[in-house]
């Protein structure tokens, strides 16, 4: 079962939607074509090489000044060759939760900026002038198609449909659909060690210094310290867009190494960065007592427990 942190992260996903801006050229079995030339019955190339067809293109747009402090709905803009191996092949513009398939996971795109080769601009710039359109291709199953060049998924509804302006277009062409679970093609990386390394790698790419050990004092709290697992958020306050790579120890000795990189909405609605900075760990099962959580740089302990963490795990 997902943790709370978890479903925040989908939610925080799905309200972004899995969608393309105009102009985006997706290859089809006719080649490369702009998404708003795409239509219903249009067939496209799949990751497996198989042509999938188009069973329904939705659309939606918002004001500019609706959007301008919106970072849910905001489109990310991937450019040209920051993925690597010339991807994209051109600068690359989606809504923030749409999911690249890298190193056989979907990263939403907002898990990927940097702030240079991978961004969130203002709405003045790129496509976003005046208004943001979105676009999203919708296949019979959950799959990943090609946009510019790079593995993107294809539309899942995630109880999220009714965003867009012509849902009832969908209505009224599939009226049985309602009730068919959506199967996802992969598996979506909210936080981690492989999310972290792709991170990593991609701000490499771009110039961008990696972070060493980072030494500053650490804000956050333990909010669950056993007996089955161990959770909380800590960031580093002087390193604060650096996940912390924590240990949690039992008994003395280390048990677990996990990475705070999750993402929890009250973090950042609490004004914590984008609210990536949580962790959450199954402990090993047959250990008792309470889990200390350090730093692994220095066993720096993160000291700060709730006192419904510790009466839990007494």
């Amino acid at each position: 079962m997902m943790g709370e942190e978890s479903l925040a992260a989908v939610a925080a996903d799905a309200e972004g939607g899995l969608c393309f801006c105009p102009g985006t050229r997706i290859l089809t079995a006719c080649g490369e074509r702009a998404i708003e030339t795409l239509a219903i019955g249009d067939l496209v190339v799949t990751q497996q090489g198989a042509h999938a067809r188009i069973i329904w293109i939705g659309r939606r747009s918002y004001d500019a000044t609706f959007v301008a402090s919106n970072t849910k709905i905001l489109p990310v803009c991937i450019k040209a060759g920051a993925l690597g191996e010339g991807l994209p092949q051109a600068d690359l513009w989606v809504s923030p939760g749409h999911g690249l398939l890298i190193d056989g996971a979907l990263v939403p795109a907002w898990r990927l900026i940097n702030g240079c080769s991978i961004l969130q601009p203002a709405v003045a710039e790129g496509p976003v002038a005046g208004s943001v359109d979105y676009l999203h291709i919708e296949l019979a199953e959950h799959d990943v198609l090609f946009a510019e060049g790079v593995p993107a998924e294809s539309f899942i509804d995630h109880d999220v449909r009714g965003q867009f302006q012509n849902s009832a277009e969908y209505d009224a062409l599939y009226p049985n659909a309602g009730g068919k679970p959506s199967q996802p093609c992969a598996a979506t990386l909210h936080d981690g060690w492989h999310l972290h390394a792709i991170q990593r790698r991609i701000n490499a790419r771009a110039g961008l210094p990696l972070d060493g050990p980072s030494l500053g004092p650490l804000r956050g709290f333990v909010d669950i310290a056993g007996p089955d697992r161990v959770a909380g958020w800590v960031q580093d306050l002087e390193a604060p867009h650096t996940p912390v790579a924590l240990d949690i120890i039992l008994d003395g000795r280390r048990v677990l190494r996990v990475l705070a990189n999750r993402y929890r909405v009250d973090l950042q609605k609490a004004g914590i960065g984008n609210g990536c900075y949580a962790f959450e760990a199954d402990l090993p099962p047959g250990l008792n007592g309470f889990a200390e959580v350090r730093r692994s740089s220095d066993q720096t302990p993160l000291n700060r427990t709730t006192q419904a963490a510790m009466a839990a795990a007494a």
